[in-house]
This record gives C-alpha cells, structure tokens and sequence, in this order.
C-alpha cells in the first residue's frame, strides 16, 4: 500500500485523470500532480484551438453519436 504522503503523478487530466485524483484525495493523499498535454490557461480544452482529448468532445466523452433510438 502506498502510503498517504507518497508524491503521486497522474498522466491525463481528463475525465478518468481528473476523477482518480479527486478520489486520491478524498481518500487522504495529499501530494498528487495531474500532468496533460494540453495546457487549460491557453485554450480551455477546446477542441477549436488545437485540443484533441477525449475529454474535449462532448460526443466522445458522452458517446451521443453512436446511433438513433429506434
């Protein structure tokens, strides 16, 4: 077991990124570091300005384009 004060480093701050490193905390570790490529200060996750994660397009975080309801 990793020990609460142990320096965690996650890769990704997307949806999975981002809600292991909410949870870490929730559960006591106190030195986490989220790393991702995109930089949020200049773009905002926005797929427009050159961010192409997961995590930037609705459709596929949320999976609406994968048919019609019959």
């Amino acid at each position: 077991m990793v020990s609460s004060d142990s320096k965690i480093i996650i890769v990704g701050a997307g949806v999975f990124g981002l809600s292991t490193a909410l949870w870490l905390a929730r559960d006591g570790y106190k030195d986490i570091t989220v790393f991702d490529r995109c930089s949020f200060d200049k773009n905002f996750y926005n797929p427009s300005n050159g961010c192409d994660g997961a995590s930037a397009d609705i459709n596929k975080v949320f999976r609406m384009a994968y048919g019609e309801k019959l």
